[in-house]
């Protein structure tokens, strides 16, 4: 049985991880049903918007220059971060 959700907008938040573009087309981190992912977010979003809710996007990015690679970290041939590099147009960063 469904039962109507109350939330109070003053203490209430929307927070997106991680919905780059690897997920979608990075052969190593392709996730099952992305698509149905972001269409459910999108509609998440929308409404969070329409009741001027908080929104966040957060998103993992990696940067061997601040932080260098970690033990068993995946690191691709040329030395860069094998997942969520910074300068990957795939991290959907600007």
């Amino acid at each position: 049985m469904r039962r109507p959700l109350s939330l109070d907008p003053r203490r209430t938040a929307l927070i997106l991880v991680d919905l780059q573009e690897e997920q979608r087309h990075d052969v190593h981190y392709v996730v099952e049903g992305f698509e149905t992912v972001l269409a459910n977010a999108q509609k998440i979003l929308q409404a969070a918007r329409k009741r001027r809710l908080l929104v966040v996007h957060a998103a993992y990015r990696r940067d061997f220059g601040v932080v260098p690679p970690r033990p068993l970290e995946h690191v691709s041939a040329d030395g860069r971060p094998a997942f969520s590099d910074k300068d990957s147009p795939l991290t959907g960063a600007a």
